[in-house]
């Protein structure tokens, strides 16, 4: 099915209008124009009232006398037993969609039904076609504003210009534009253009989700390969003597590992990932604090690194790898605090 477009606006000859309307009869000869129009270009159209004195009827009008309306592709929001009483209905019956709302204030309906079109045509209008396409600019769809007839349309349209993404300056002039005979054409397909472009920009959202949620998995996958190879170098520091160049690289390798799988689980966390800035500093602060734990054993006891002690070292300095990594932001904070010249650790320096 075409996308929904709501149809909102009056153009009553008893009515007043802020601009004034300038000339009815051109507007309702306007809008039975566009209706044909959006029936040709496969829209739905969404309407309120069959109500004469609103710009509803017209264009509904036009849009099946265009020979092209699909089957319920007008769908009428009104009050229950109210506001469907279309002069086409019992020729077209099976072109409408009926949905009655059954609250008494008709508002409610009405702007319920306008967050779930997929665009707007505003057509002159008072203070209701006014909100209406105040709602339809925040909500980011399509919408077409006749400016130069006057009405609440104009008022939206003044809006438009760098408050709506979808509307380029072409736009903007095809729609304060004298009409004329291809005004509807041309006002259409600024309706499908915009359209089409809000489409792309869902699937690129979507594309860049289901990219950025594959990144996700890949990078999970990394770091749980790389917390595993983190721990074998428990068994490969019991299966080698105290003090090898084995031993005491798995005793400083495998806090850096750690390090890089903590930054990679922390990254998962945030709104804006940064795969290869966030594993690089968690690496390098899993490492440093890693080295300054170590020298503080090693100012106690020199020859830690020689003996049994190195091996049970492996299950401190592997949680604080990992822990460094995953929070390197306080890492790196408490670090540019320290005189490293004096720190033994990355707790208070010693006094002299």
């Amino acid at each position: 099915m075409g996308p929904l477009i709501a149809i909102v606006g009056s153009a009553s000859p008893q009515r007043e209008y802020d601009p004034q309307i300038s000339d009815a009869e051109m507007v309702i000869s306007a809008a039975e124009t566009l209706g044909q129009e959006l029936a040709i270009s496969g829209f739905r159209i969404a309407v309120f009232s069959s109500r004469p004195d609103f710009i509803e009827k017209t264009v509904v009008k036009g849009y099946l006398a265009s020979g092209r309306a699909a089957a319920q592709s007008v769908v009428v929001h009104g009050r229950f037993g109210k506001d469907s009483d279309f002069a086409e209905a019992s020729e077209f019956r099976e072109c409408f969609d009926v949905r009655p709302d059954p609250g008494a204030d008709w508002e409610v309906g009405y702007y319920r039904a306008l967050l779930a079109v997929d665009g707007l045509v505003v057509i002159g209008g008072g203070r209701s076609a006014f909100t209406a396409g105040l709602i339809a600019i925040s909500r980011g769809i399509p919408i077409i504003a006749l400016a130069a007839m006057g009405g609440a349309a104009q008022r939206v349209w003044r809006r438009l210009h760098g408050e709506h993404q979808l509307v380029d300056d072409e736009d903007i002039s095809s729609m304060a534009a004298a009409w004329t005979a291809g005004s509807a054409s041309r006002l259409v397909a600024s309706l499908r253009r915009q359209h089409d472009l809000l489409a792309d920009r869902h699937r690129q959202a979507e594309d860049d989700q289901r990219r950025a949620g594959r990144r996700e998995t890949v990078g999970l996958i990394v770091g749980f390969i790389l917390l595993l190879l983190a721990l074998t170098a428990i068994p490969i520091s019991y299966a080698e003597p105290p003090g090898t160049a084995l031993g005491i690289s798995a005793l400083v390798g495998a806090p850096l590992l750690a390090g890089a799988c903590g930054a990679i689980m922390r990254n998962a966390f945030d709104d804006t990932p940064r795969w290869g800035r966030t594993v690089m500093l968690g690496t390098v602060a899993g490492v440093v604090t890693t080295l300054l734990f170590l020298s503080a054993q090693l100012t106690t006891t020199p020859d830690v690194l020689t003996t049994e002690a190195s091996r049970r070292l492996l299950f401190f300095v592997l949680p604080v790898g990992f822990i460094s990594g995953l929070t390197f932001d306080a890492v790196y904070n408490r670090l540019r605090a320290q005189d490293v010249s004096f720190a033994s650790s990355l707790g208070q320096p010693p006094k002299p």
